[in-house]
């Protein structure tokens, strides 16, 4: 649960900042493009790439190039998304150390300006236009391959689609192979470990369904907040929200991700994908 977590302490931070009166910094970016938000669980197709599967809209036709990659077009010719694999030449906890070093370096790389340590960058095209993506690594112990993967999307494309883009990197994990062992296994397990893939429990998406809705009501709130910074009721609503957030971190904190089926972890991937585009569009 470390992503839910991380979501959490981002969002105390921001409501801290309410609670001592900041006031939010105006954005100095255009207008906001719509998310595309294509990533669903119901119809995700699956790409297995250096030993790891990823969940990918099903928009995206991605295709394999001369050299191995997987590359998929935004809008034709506004910008694409390519996962590629790679034998790496250095240890898992050299990785780990230097992974924000070795993103940077790939960024040079490619001839582009990282802008965060999260990955992001900009470059302009040979036309001039601004073209702006983000570039991420997985490494897989498994096999010692090192999974690059990265986005470009031109200023002129329609859609922002960094959100499906961070789901589809989240949404990586290693290829099954315990389903004969499980089997062999059954009838020492009394829990409820056979159930079909495509499953998804009223229980589970109950909880995720209203981990989303507590933060439409966040959202919700920074709006109202940012146009009257001076309202005391927003301070009573502050409280409850903070009230709110530790009983929703609690629940979320019990979920145990080895207990979830496929469909379950994707449709996970897509609650979380949801609440960060709606996240973003707060500025603070």
């Amino acid at each position: 649960m470390k992503k839910i977590i991380a979501i959490f302490l981002c969002l105390s931070l921001m409501l801290v900042a309410v609670a001592c009166g900041g006031e939010a910094s105006e954005s100095s970016e255009s207008v906001a493009k719509p998310s595309r938000d294509g990533f669903d669980a119901s119809t995700n197709q699956e790409l297995e790439v250096g030993g790891l599967v990823f969940f990918v809209p099903d928009y995206l036709d991605f295709e394999e190039n001369e050299n191995g990659d997987y590359e998929a077009m935004l809008e034709t010719d506004h910008g694409l998304i390519s996962i590629a694999s790679s034998d790496s030449t250095f240890t898992e906890e050299e990785f780990t150390s230097n992974k924000v070093d070795y993103i940077k370096e790939w960024n040079e790389m490619i001839k582009c300006e990282t802008t965060d340590d999260d990955g992001s960058f900009v470059t302009t095209n040979d036309s001039g236009v601004k073209i702006t993506g983000k570039s991420d690594m997985i490494f897989n112990s498994d096999n010692g391959k090192l999974i690059i993967l990265y986005i470009m999307q031109s200023e002129n494309a329609e859609y922002d689609y960094m959100s499906d883009f961070n789901a589809i990197v989240d949404s990586a994990h290693k290829v099954d192979n315990s389903v004969e062992s499980n089997d062999s296994d059954s009838s020492d397990n009394s829990g409820g470990g056979d159930r079909p893939e495509t499953d998804i429990s009223p229980e589970f998406k109950e909880t995720m369904d209203s981990y989303e809705a507590f933060f439409d009501e966040y959202v919700e709130f920074m709006n109202n907040y940012d146009a009257n910074t001076s309202d005391p009721e927003l301070l009573m609503e502050y409280a409850e929200l903070m009230s709110k957030e530790a009983d929703m971190l609690q629940k979320m904190e019990a979920m145990d991700e080895s207990d979830m089926t496929t469909a379950e972890a994707a449709y996970y991937l897509e609650v979380t994908a949801r609440i960060e585009a709606k996240l973003a569009t707060v500025a603070y």
